[in-house]
Order: C-alpha cells, then sequence, then structure tokens
C-alpha cells in the first residue's frame, strides 16, 4: 500500500453569465497553447461556413469535451491544457441558473477563481450572485475577465465604467480582485498574446497572469489541520491517512486529536518508496502515532498551540440550493472536513438578496439561490474554525435525504 503525494495542478474555475463567453474562453485558450489539432480546428471551420455561421472557440470545447465524454455528461468537467510554465485543469462550471449546484460543486475544490463579463453588456444579476458565491466558497482573490472587447471597439472609457461598476460590487462583499485584464476570446486579445487592439492596456494577459498565480497562498502558513480520512490497519500497524488541508506536519511533532482533547505524539510517516521527514498542505498523508488512542473517520488533527474550535452551536452563512423550504428544527445531515453530523437549524437571522445586499424583509425563509444567516444546532461537538480564520475548516455542505440542499 503507497500513499503518494500530490503533484499540484492547479484547478481554475470559470464563471459568469451564460453568455459573457466562457466556452469561447476555454476553446480560445487552449488553440492559442496548441492544445487543438489544427485539423480539428480547420475541420470545425469548414462544418461552420458550410452551415453558413460564423466559427466560434466554443466548437472547439464542444468537440473536445464530445471525444473525452462519449456521450456521456457529467455534472462539472475536467479540461486538462498546459503553458509554458505549469499544467492547469479546467472545472468547467456551467453558468446558467440551474447550474449554481454544480458551480458549487465545481468551485468549492478549485485553487484559482476567474470571474468572466461581457464588457459589452456589463455586470448582471447572475455576475453578482456567482461574485457572491466565490465569496462564500472561501475563493476571494479573482482575476476578472472583460471579455467581447472587440464588441465596443476597444473602447478605452467604456472598459473603465464597467471596471469601476465590478469594483464597487465586489468591495462591498469583501472579493479581492487580482487583474482586471480587457480580452476578446472572438479575436485572442490579450489571452496568450499581448493585443494590437489595446494598446493602452501595458499589464499581463490573462495567460501570463495564469502563471503568476500562486495558488498555495497562505495554506502552508496556516495551523495544522489535517481531517482523518480512514484508518487502515496494516500488518500490526494502524495508519491514520488523510490530506493536510493547511499547515505542515514534521516527524516527531505533538499531536492533538479533536473530539477526543488527546495529545500524542507522531512515530512515523508511511509512504512508498520512501517516507519524507516533513509534508506540507495539499499532501496525502499515512501516519502512525506512539500510543493506541481511538480515532475515527471525521477526527481533526492539528497541533497543540493553535487547536481548531470544538462547537455545537455555531453561526453560519448558507447558500441554499433547493427548492424546499427550509425547515427549523428538522434533522440534517451536515459534512464537514471529512466528518458527517446530524444537525438542526435553530433560527433564520436574515435572508439576503444577492443583487443589491440588502436583507430581505418580507420573508425570513430563503428561496432556492438566497443566502442566508443562521444558528445551527449539533448534538455531538464538531471540530473546526471560524471561515475567516481558515477556509478550508469552515467549509460544510449540508445535505437532506443525500442531496446537497446548502
Amino acid at each position: 500500500m503507497s500513499f503518494h503525494e500530490s503533484v499540484e495542478i492547479p484547478k481554475v474555475v470559470i464563471v459568469g453569465h451564460v453568455d459573457h463567453g466562457k466556452s469561447s474562453l476555454i476553446g480560445r485558450l487552449m488553440y492559442d497553447l496548441g492544445e487543438v489539432p489544427s485539423e480539428k480546428y480547420e475541420e470545425l471551420k469548414l462544418v461552420s461556413e458550410k452551415r453558413g455561421m460564423e466559427f466560434e472557440y466554443a466548437f472547439l470545447l464542444d468537440a473536445l469535451q464530445a471525444e473525452r465524454d462519449q456521450g456521456i455528461t457529467i455534472d462539472t468537467t475536467q479540461i486538462f491544457f498546459k503553458t509554458k510554465k505549469r499544467k492547469y485543469v479546467f472545472i468547467d462550471a456551467p453558468g446558467h441558473k440551474e447550474f449554481i449546484r454544480n458551480m458549487i460543486t465545481g468551485a468549492s475544490s478549485a485553487d484559482i477563481a476567474v470571474l468572466i463579463i461581457d464588457a459589452h453588456e456589463g455586470l448582471k444579476e447572475q455576475t453578482k450572485k456567482h461574485a457572491y458565491l466565490l465569496k462564500l466558497l472561501g475563493l476571494d482573490n479573482v482575476i476578472c475577465l472583460f471579455n467581447k472587447m472587440d464588441k465596443i471597439n476597444y473602447d478605452e472609457k467604456k472598459f473603465f465604467k464597467v471596471e469601476k461598476e465590478l469594483h464597487q460590487f465586489i468591495t462591498n462583499i469583501g472579493i479581492n480582485i487580482t487583474a482586471t485584464i480587457p480580452v476578446s476570446a472572438k479575436c485572442g486579445d490579450n489571452i496568450v498574446s499581448k493585443s494590437k487592439n489595446l494598446s493602452w492596456y501595458d499589464d499581463e494577459t490573462f495567460c501570463e497572469i495564469l502563471d503568476t498565480y500562486n495558488i498555495n497562498k497562505g495554506s502552508d502558513k496556516l495551523p495544522l489541520r489535517l481531517p482523518v480520512q480512514d484508518i487502515y490497519k496494516i500488518d500490526d500497524k494502524r495508519v491514520i491517512v488523510g490530506r493536510i488541508e493547511t499547515g505542515e506536519l514534521t516527524l516527531n511533532d505533538e499531536l492533538f486529536f479533536l473530539p477526543s482533547n488527546e495529545i500524542v505524539k507522531l512515530k512515523s510517516f508511511e509512504a512508498w518508496p520512501k517516507a519524507k521527514q516533513k509534508y506540507i498542505a495539499g499532501d496525502n498523508v499515512g501516519l502512525t502515532i506512539e500510543e493506541q488512542i481511538f480515532i475515527d473517520k471525521g477526527n481533526l488533527i492539528s497541533h497543540v498551540t493553535s487547536r481548531p474550535k470544538l462547537m455545537n452551536t455555531f453561526e453560519a452563512n448558507l447558500f441554499w440550493l433547493s427548492e424546499k423550504k427550509l425547515k427549523v428544527n428538522k434533522q440534517y445531515l451536515m459534512k464537514i472536513n471529512t466528518g458527517e453530523y446530524n444537525i438542526f437549524i435553530r433560527k433564520v437571522s436574515r435572508v439576503i438578496d444577492t443583487n443589491n445586499l440588502n436583507s430581505k424583509h418580507s420573508s425570513l425563509s430563503p428561496e432556492k439561490n438566497d443566502v442566508c444567516e443562521v444558528i445551527i444546532h449539533s448534538s455531538q461537538l464538531i471540530p473546526m474554525d471560524d471561515f475567516k480564520d481558515n477556509q478550508k475548516t469552515g467549509r460544510f455542505c449540508i445535505l437532506d435525504e443525500e442531496k446537497i440542499i446548502a
């Protein structure tokens, strides 16, 4: 049995309004990076001409996906690509209103978030919802692409007007924009190579900004958090396995286990062919400890000095995904890290309209795709962190009859 450390391939999620050009952007990027066979491109161009349609780079994406899926459609599809610097994977999060659930399943595992906005149309309600979602998912460093610059004749004034509108909204919800780039997926401006049409923009292209994006920003600076995924019995050893969400782990560290509040020394790392002395955020690890204590899936390992919280009543922000009404005091299932707990929503404090960030006063019952602030109670103590301190261990989902509802 071997535990392989993960080679980091950054996961990129692109969100935005359904018609703002996400597929075209991905298709164009793949084409400009030479990831698409030229015969495939020529073939699709011919087909478009025959049908009397204008060729779109989104067709390339459809063709690539059709070959990969072979008729199987998946909620979120993964598309791999590589620049000169590193490999990436796009988690394709569809933009349609109904796809918000899929977007969450895609975006929650992303390292880099890209928000795409049609420079001609500006911010739409869906754009705002998606931006708010990124915030809830802890993706608070966002690359913004203003697409379809060709449609506004690469007009600098119009670009800055839409950019200002975005900045006002984003500042209100507390998201940090790492870059705003005027692009045209259709014409290839500022995607991989610098645009001659945008001489007034002297910053980097989308591809350059991707390549300089530090995906582990701060994860290894945070305190150790290792949720227990499983315990393997190998010969006479009990090997605890899991993925380090944040922090780092070194041989002979003293480990603190929650919810049992026990302190035990780390005895060995188990890896094939040879274990390292130290593991960091993102690594999958197998380890043994000096004494045998009771450990279960869902337990959270930290160091003694900076421990997570153990809570059974806490406040939370929920993004409500279900047509079903939220029922106060009904039992739901909460999944956090690798643990599962029975919980009750004791109270809905407020429901927020993501379009203008005001409270909805008419009702304290969230509709589908609303955000609400609630108080949650669990009969068991749950090890977790405040979301502002550690997003990886302060984020959860709620299920009802095995479906994610929030």
